[in-house]
């Protein structure tokens, strides 16, 4: 148990509500800093692209240039989604620092009762972030493509 403002709270619950603060944050930002339509298109075009590959052969005169064309849109859409995370980057670092204090001594957050090799018998608070960031970084992009975007 974590205390939050002298309170105890349970740290499996604790560690999904900052991953899922993390994951909304992450989305709202990117949603402020993308031309979003921009994005669709650039990687509507990359999907085009690489259906026209797949029924090329490698050796056609304009493989290369549909896979030139292909990666240089590739990097557009790179160097378009790397400002939002430059700007998260901070907050992301200073919640890490926050979150390795206060779950310095939880030892095992997330047990699933039986020794699985490399994993153990559980995940400790960072192991039990990512699951949970993975989950929610997956249903917050869904939600802002469906309603927000």
């Amino acid at each position: 148990m974590a205390l939050i403002f002298g309170m105890a709270v349970n740290n499996l619950l604790l560690i999904a509500i900052f991953s899922l603060t993390l994951s909304l944050l992450n989305q709202v930002v990117f949603k402020f800093m993308v031309d979003t339509k921009e994005f669709k298109k650039i990687k509507e075009e990359i999907d085009s692209l690489k259906k026209e590959l797949k029924q090329i052969h490698p050796t056609h005169p304009d493989y290369m240039k549909k896979q030139k064309h292909m990666v240089n849109k590739s990097l557009k859409m790179s160097r378009i989604s790397m400002k939002p995370t430059f700007i998260t980057l901070m907050p992301f670092w200073i919640v890490f620092a926050y979150m390795s204090k206060l779950f310095k001594n939880a030892g095992t957050v997330l047990s699933w009762g039986f020794k699985i090799p490399l994993f153990g018998i559980g995940f400790g608070w960072l192991g039990t972030y990512i699951l949970f960031s993975l989950f929610f970084s997956v249903i917050t992009k869904k939600v802002f493509e469906k309603y927000l975007w």
